[in-house]
């Protein structure tokens, strides 16, 4: 055999024995835990039923208050797993008096790609501000089988391996540019939770987490039952499943009237000034 044969083989060999880094090596373990890489990229959509209550951020006296949430119905979160497509509806029925009433309301809100929109009772689908496209975008990874799928794509850039308590964490900003922070149990490598930044009007930068719980076999792969939302410290949703499918959505793309409207800038960030005393 000749030597640039033998060495070109030995090249190969070595590159197949390479460890994964740390960072590879928590999202290879999330995704073993989670059923595998083939069946977590197998699946083209996911669909989760359930009910829970909301909170109403910014509404109340303080943002502390907790006197003002909603009881949720006929929650259904249908996401598209090959385009970056979600929508969401339910049904929310104030536990107050005051402001709104006590009158239960339906929510449909979607998103596709860069496209915001909601779809009144009546049918009727307006476009959304681009900053809450933007936010429901990022809320597609929000989930163990999104974010873990993002981190397996070779674009994917992974960094800041570390422990915090009793979780292996690491930092993932996926092919298109929005970064996560994703933490895994220690023990079983099933993802804990999932974070990221974004700008709220009324708290300026803010930490959005959604923790996982009660994980459950869905059509041959482990998911989270139980979804506790948080802006900060303040909890916005707390959902309990009912039901979870894979494989199992319609068409999520933008109702016509929402894909024609125009952009809608929405309104820009405070500019903050900082004076040294």
């Amino acid at each position: 055999m000749r030597k640039s044969t033998c060495a070109a083989l030995l090249a190969l060999a070595l590159v197949g024995c390479a460890q994964p880094t740390p960072e590879q090596q928590i999202i290879d373990d999330a995704a073993a835990a989670l059923g595998g890489r083939d069946a977590l990229l197998a699946p083209k959509s996911l669909v989760l039923e359930g009910e829970g209550t909301n909170g109403n951020l910014g509404q109340d006296m303080t943002p502390e208050a907790t006197g003002q949430t909603f009881r949720v119905t006929g929650y259904t979160r249908a996401v598209d797993l090959t385009a970056e497509r979600m929508r969401v509806e339910q049904t929310r029925t104030p536990g107050f008096t005051y402001f709104q009433g006590a009158a239960a309301q339906k929510q449909i809100q979607g998103v596709d790609g860069d496209l915001g929109y909601n779809i009144a009772p009546n049918g009727a689908a307006t476009r959304t501000p681009d900053p809450v496209a933007r936010d429901r975008r990022d809320d597609i990874y929000h989930h163990p089988l999104t974010l873990v799928r993002a981190a397996l794509d070779p674009a994917a850039r992974l960094v800041n391996p570390r422990t915090a308590g009793s979780e292996r964490v690491v930092d993932v900003t996926t092919a298109k540019g929005q970064t996560f922070t994703l933490a895994v149990d220690g023990t079983t490598s099933l993802p804990t939770r999932v974070a990221s930044m974004r700008y709220n009007a009324n708290l300026g930068d803010v930490l959005v987490e959604t923790a996982f719980a009660d994980y459950q076999d869905v059509g041959g792969l482990k998911l989270p039952s139980h979804l506790v939302a948080k802006t900060d410290k303040y909890t916005t949703a707390d959902l309990r499943l009912t039901s979870q499918a894979v494989d199992g959505s319609g068409d999520l793309a933008a109702p016509a009237a929402a894909a024609s409207a125009p952009a809608v800038a929405g309104v820009p960030p405070a500019t903050v000034t900082v004076t040294d005393l």
